[in-house]
């Protein structure tokens, strides 16, 4: 694949083809640096999220302190290691605790194991008497463009109600789930 991005990347001054970060952890290769993705034209599919979100993560400021506050996050299999390794960092905030979860996708089938193709009836049953968390933050690729509906037509209301704690909707950024934190529910 390297070498075919490199002849037309010579050839057309672009690679012009871009692996979903998905396959590259489901190979075990590792991700191309940041800058390989160009301008980042299709980080709504994938491309590029994940080297993204890692250079995102060395540069956010991270608070000391907050109100105390209760939160849980959740994401698919193959983003865990990376918003594990960043919660690492998080739970230094004093005031802060902090519970996440690994959504198997049960709806489409577990070789899908992407956060943007989770439903909400997977995410009840994964996060259902699991934590007493205030609030679950819910990345907003998760959700239908533009919308309070999950793929599977389960409202944000339908959920917090579910869990009986609020949900709020945040970016899938290191800044977005810092700003949840600071922000509270």
């Amino acid at each position: 694949m390297k070498s075919f991005r490199r002849r037309l990347k010579r050839r057309h001054g672009d690679p012009l083809v871009y692996l979903a970060d998905e396959f590259y952890l489901k190979a075990g290769i590792a991700l191309p640096q940041l800058k390989e993705y160009g301008d980042l034209a299709q980080l709504e599919n994938g491309v590029g999220l994940v080297p993204l979100f890692l250079q995102e993560a060395k540069r956010v400021k991270i608070p000391r302190k907050i109100s105390p506050r209760h939160v849980a996050l959740f994401t698919g299999a193959s983003f865990m290691p990376f918003l594990q390794d960043f919660t690492k960092k998080l739970k230094s905030i004093d005031g802060l605790t902090l519970d996440l979860f690994k959504v198997e996708n049960r709806f489409f089938g577990p070789g899908v194991t992407v956060s943007g193709l989770l439903t909400g009836k997977d995410i009840v049953k994964t996060i259902l008497g699991k934590t007493k968390a205030d609030c679950l933050f819910v990345p907003n690729v998760a959700l239908r463009n533009g919308s309070d509906v999950f793929l599977d037509n389960v409202t944000l209301k339908d959920m917090s109600e579910s869990l009986g704690m609020d949900v709020k909707v945040i970016d899938p950024t290191p800044e977005g789930l810092i700003r949840g934190i600071s922000d509270g529910c």
